[in-house]
C-alpha cells in the first residue's frame, strides 16, 4: 500500500474521466454522497464484491451489476473477470453504508502508475522535481520523455512549465530509495482554502487538538486557533444528519466550520459553535500535529 492513495484525486481523475478533469476522491472519509471515488489494491474477489485496501477509509467493498462499468488503457473488452487479488484499482459510485460502494465504474490501475506522491514544488532541477508534502515530507520525482504532463490544466504541458510554488501530483513508481519515477504529472498554482477563515466565521481541517482550544493550518501557512468554553455548541454530521456532539468529537483530521468572534489580531476565534464535518477513520492514525510555529 505504499503511497497509493497520496494523489488518488488528481490521477484518478484522469483515468476516469479520459484526462477531463479531476475528480473528489479517496481522502479522509469523505462524506457518502453520490460521485465518491475510491482506489486500492483488491485483497478479496467475491461474485459482484470487489473487497480493496484504501490509505483512509480503510476496506471498502465495492459492489457491481449489470449496469457498472470497466474500463483499463488498452484494453476495450476489459471486464470484472480479468481482476485478480492483487491489482490496483479505483472505483466510482454511491456508498451504500460506511464500508460498501455501490459501483457505476471500476478502472484498473496498471503497476507503473501505482504508486502517487503529491505536495508543493521546491525545487525544479533539469528533469528532477522536490516536493514537499504537508507533513514536511519531500520527494524526489525523475521524470523523462515518456512523462506526460499536465500543467495548469493543458494536457500538453512539459517541465519547462512547472515553477517552485506549484502544488503538483506525481503517478509513477517509487523505487527502493523513494524516487517517484513519474510517468504522468499534475501541477497548478497555489489557490486560496475553498474554506473561509477569518470574521465571524472560521473554516478548515483541524492540525492541533489541545482539549479545548483548536489549530486550523491553510495552504498558504498561516494559522487560526479556534478557542472553546463550556457555552461551545458542537453539531457533528451522523448518519441520521447533524446532531449535538462534544469537544471529543473534535480531533485531529477533523473538518469544521466555527461561528464566534475573531480577536482583534485575527489570529483567534473564540467560537460560539462548531460544525464537525466527515472524520478520519476511528481505526486509522491520526495525522501528527504540524512542527510549524
Amino acid at each position: 500500500m505504499k503511497g497509493k492513495s497520496l494523489i488518488v484525486g488528481l490521477f484518478v481523475g484522469l483515468l476516469v474521466f479520459g484526462s477531463a478533469g479531476f475528480a473528489a476522491a479517496d481522502s479522509a472519509r469523505p462524506p457518502l454522497r453520490p460521485g465518491v471515488t475510491v482506489a486500492g489494491e483488491v485483497t478479496a474477489i467475491d461474485d459482484h464484491t470487489l473487497t480493496i485496501a484504501t490509505e483512509h477509509r480503510g476496506v471498502v467493498r465495492v459492489r457491481t451489476n449489470t449496469d457498472t462499468r470497466f474500463r483499463a488503457p488498452d484494453n476495450p473488452d476489459f471486464s470484472q473477470d480479468d481482476i485478480e487479488v492483487g491489482d490496483t484499482i479505483a472505483a466510482r459510485g454511491r456508498f451504500a453504508d460506511e464500508t460498501t460502494l455501490e459501483a457505476r465504474l471500476v478502472v484498473y490501475i496498471s503497476p507503473e502508475l501505482a504508486d502517487r506522491a503529491h505536495g508543493r514544488v521546491t525545487a525544479v532541477d533539469g528533469g528532477i522535481l522536490i516536493i514537499e508534502n504537508r507533513d514536511g515530507v519531500t520527494t524526489r520525482i525523475i521524470t523523462s520523455a515518456d512523462t506526460k504532463f499536465h500543467v495548469r490544466g493543458d494536457r500538453d504541458g512539459s517541465i519547462d512549465d512547472v515553477k517552485v510554488g506549484m502544488l503538483l501530483g506525481a503517478a509513477g513508481r517509487l523505487d527502493a530509495n523513494g524516487i517517484l519515477n513519474a510517468k504522468h504529472v499534475f501541477a497548478s498554482e497555489r489557490r486560496e482554502p475553498r474554506w473561509p477563515r477569518g470574521g465571524p466565521v472560521a473554516a478548515g481541517r483541524v492540525s492541533q487538538a489541545n482539549g479545548s482550544e483548536y489549530v486550523l493550518r491553510y495552504p498558504d501557512g498561516s494559522a487560526l486557533t479556534i478557542t472553546t468554553d463550556a457555552s461551545t455548541i458542537i453539531v457533528r454530521q451522523s448518519g441520521d444528519g447533524p446532531v449535538l456532539g462534544t469537544l471529543n468529537d473534535v480531533i485531529q483530521g477533523s473538518l469544521i466550520v466555527a461561528i464566534g468572534i475573531p480577536s482583534d489580531g485575527g489570529d483567534s476565534l473564540s467560537a460560539r459553535a462548531i460544525l464537525v464535518g466527515q472524520d478520519l477513520p476511528k481505526d486509522r492514525p491520526r495525522p501528527q500535529a504540524s512542527s510549524q510555529p
